[in-house]
């Protein structure tokens, strides 16, 4: 008998990483949660709203939340445009073949980039059309990164492609979802031939027959190869790019200039994805380790340890970094000093805060709300039927989202205003962006 309990008790332990790991996929009946429940956590609900999905297979891959909008990409491969005031969907369309989604979204101001397979389609910020479609010749290693007119792209063998944005037309065609329908033979024919081909700059221009189908292509402008793999998104500044290496080398490179300005090596292959607070990077390694990294220079300015590994992205925002080690002992640690202010071994994750609270989940799906000044743990709600991990480090707004499409946003009833916890660019009194301007010497005589 206590071989056989002590057999059990073997496979239940085995068995919990994997039902972690699991655990985002379950298909749960998730509702919003009562206005009773909400009143007695001292919580409104803004909106609830549910994205398209196809049933019982499908299920969220990623919620990434922006400024002015939520992006919801489904393991299908549907996109759904959200806004964030008032949870209205802005669109919503399939992308590629579905069931082929590998990365989160990319995005710049006038489009938003998704991979299916080894295809990249960037899709109109506003509406959700087709711009474009460009096939690449490696499989993506990383989410894609765009800014204005550049996009970067890692890819397996340590390649990291740097391209100029193509522009595209004000009018573009419409057609439904992101597959043109193709009336001429030959036409079909390019297309396949363009699907099975490579890169492709030096083909013949595209007809206007096949627009919706290719577009305009990206133009690679240069291509540096690292002798690492290239697992993680590229951060960028306003002059740099930050390469991060799977064995724990970074590699700090010009935008205009194409040279490695410095590499920095951490002790322990990395573990999380990157954080970024403007030109500092929140760096996770699987030795318990963080660094904040100024990637200008390449100084490491604090260091912190946990007590187990750190795989989940550092949380940052204007005061703090919220690190979330694989055992549940989530730590606010100071922005500036890497001091740590308080830790609770209850908490697992981070989801937001505003100044008086810190709203996290313990590994079971609770919802804790801590005092954000000592980190005590003040109220809890069973929130377990929204397994998808969403956090906010950008305003106090709280998200919760289920594999059946339901996404929730929460706030403190003070807050009825979104509160901006993370300010990208530094503000003056008034503000405004401020505006750093060069020292002037005189003029020798």
């Amino acid at each position: 008998m206590r071989k056989l309990a002590s057999l059990a008790l073997a496979v239940l332990l085995t068995a919990s990483p994997v039902w972690g790991q699991r655990w985002n996929q379950l298909h749960t009946r998730a509702s919003p949660p009562p206005a009773e429940a909400l009143d007695r956590l001292n919580l409104k609900m803004a909106w609830s709203t549910y994205v398209p999905d196809e049933g019982l297979r499908d299920g969220i891959f990623s919620v990434q939340v922006f400024d002015d909008q939520i992006l919801v990409q489904s393991r299908s491969g549907t996109v759904t445009a959200v806004r964030v005031d008032d949870g209205t969907i802005q669109w919503s369309v399939p992308v590629g073949v579905a069931y082929r989604v590998t990365h989160e979204l990319g995005r710049n101001a006038d489009s938003i980039f998704a991979f299916n397979g080894t295809h990249l389609n960037a899709l109109n910020r506003k509406d959700g059309s087709l711009q474009w479609t460009f096939n690449l010749s490696d499989s993506p290693s990383a989410p894609p990164v765009a800014e204005k007119d550049r996009l970067y792209l890692s890819v397996s063998g340590g390649k990291f492609l740097v391209f100029k944005l193509p522009d595209t037309p004000k009018a573009p065609p419409r057609f439904k979802g992101i597959v043109a329908r193709q009336t001429k033979e030959e036409v079909r024919q390019s297309v396949i031939d363009f699907l099975g081909g490579s890169m492709g700059f030096s083909e013949p221009p595209i007809s206007g027959e096949t627009w919706s189908s290719r577009g305009p292509q990206p133009e690679l402008l240069w291509e540096y190869r690292a002798d690492t793999r290239l697992e993680q998104s590229p951060l960028l500044t306003e002059d740099a790019i930050l390469l991060a290496g799977f064995d724990g080398t970074f590699f700090c490179t010009s935008k205009d200039l194409r040279q490695v300005l410095y590499k920095f090596t951490a002790h322990a292959p990395l573990a999380a994805p990157l954080g970024q607070y403007r030109d500092t990077a929140y760096v996770a390694s699987t030795e318990y380790d963080v660094y904040a990294l100024q990637m200008l220079i390449g100084k490491v300015t604090w260091h912190y340890v946990s007590g187990t590994p750190i795989l989940r992205k550092p949380q940052v925002n204007d005061e703090d970094v919220f690190i979330a080690p694989q055992r549940p002992n989530l730590a606010r640690v100071n922005r500036d000093t890497g001091e740590k202010i308080w830790t609770n071994q209850k908490a697992d994750r981070f989801l937001a805060a505003n100044k008086k609270f810190v709203y996290a989940a313990d590994p079971n799906g609770r919802l804790l709300i801590l005092d954000k000044k000592y980190g005590t743990v003040l109220s809890t709600y069973d929130a377990r039927d929204f397994v998808v991990p969403i956090a906010n480090e950008l305003t106090d707004r709280m998200y919760l989202a289920a594999n059946n499409g339901l996404l929730v946003c929460l706030h403190d009833k003070e807050y009825v205003k979104p509160l901006v916890m993370k300010h990208e660019k530094e503000e003056t009194a008034s503000g405004k962006p401020k505006v750093v301007k060069p020292t002037v010497t005189p003029k020798e005589k």
